[in-house]
């Protein structure tokens, strides 16, 4: 009796070892409901499309962290696509984890955008349980689940940073893949930007086809 309690015991403590930290670390969907906060939380959200606008065509895209509940180093970069064509891909490399609320960062320097161009965010995971690099594209083809780890939403003036002239776009992240402790609670990484907003119905504007989706995820894999 006593070997088969200690045999129970040590397969509880394996199986606890090998499971995502992320099921003990971050689920919020039953503690927040404000407008920053995704719903119905714990579902896959619809893909987000992001344009720029007027803001945005005179001084880059402005990114302005909210807050996050994560484990890992991330990292939030930003790739501006024009006619089906990549005009800009910001920076990778990790650098958001020394960020404090409201503060802000550029994500496309000013002279680049361009009234309507197409702003496709990703997420750079560089530490998760496995030790694997993830970029999760709000392109979802380019996601290695397939599903959205994007949400975003547009906010008037008020709903933003006090400190910011808006309106603003929020947008939040999951940061893991389905099968690892995904909760889909996007609120891993979350931002306001300025100088984009958010499209509601991404389907009626064509964002990426072809060579591009290709070309991009080719050199996203590069990065990895």
């Amino acid at each position: 009796m006593k070997v088969r309690s200690v045999v129970l015991l040590c397969s509880l403590l394996l199986a606890l070892a090998v499971i995502p930290t992320r099921l003990f670390a971050d689920s919020f969907c039953d503690s927040d409901h404000s407008i920053y906060q995704y719903q119905p939380c714990g579902t896959v959200a619809s893909q987000s499309a992001f344009v720029a606008n007027a803001l945005g065509s005179d001084q880059g895209l402005i990114g302005d962290f909210q807050g996050y509940h994560a484990d890992f180093e991330e990292n939030v970069f930003a790739l501006v696509w024009r006619n089906g064509q990549m005009v800009y891909q910001g920076d990778p490399s990790p650098m958001n984890d020394q960020l404090s609320q409201f503060q802000t960062f550029t994500l496309v320097p000013s002279g680049i955008l361009q009234t309507g161009d197409q702003v496709e965010f990703v997420l750079h995971v560089t530490n998760d349980p496995n030790g694997d690099h993830y970029f999760y594209s709000s392109q979802l083809s380019k996601n290695l689940d397939g599903l959205n780890h994007t949400w975003g939403s547009s906010l008037t003036q008020q709903q933003c940073d006090p400190n910011m002239s808006g309106p603003c776009a929020f947008v939040g992240f999951e940061d893991l893949p389905m099968g690892e402790g995904s909760d889909f609670d996007y609120n891993d990484f979350k931002m306001f930007v300025y100088g984009a907003d958010q499209v509601p119905e991404p389907s009626s504007i064509v964002l990426l086809t072809g060579a591009p989706i290709a070309f991009l995820a080719n050199k996203l894999r590069r990065l990895l």
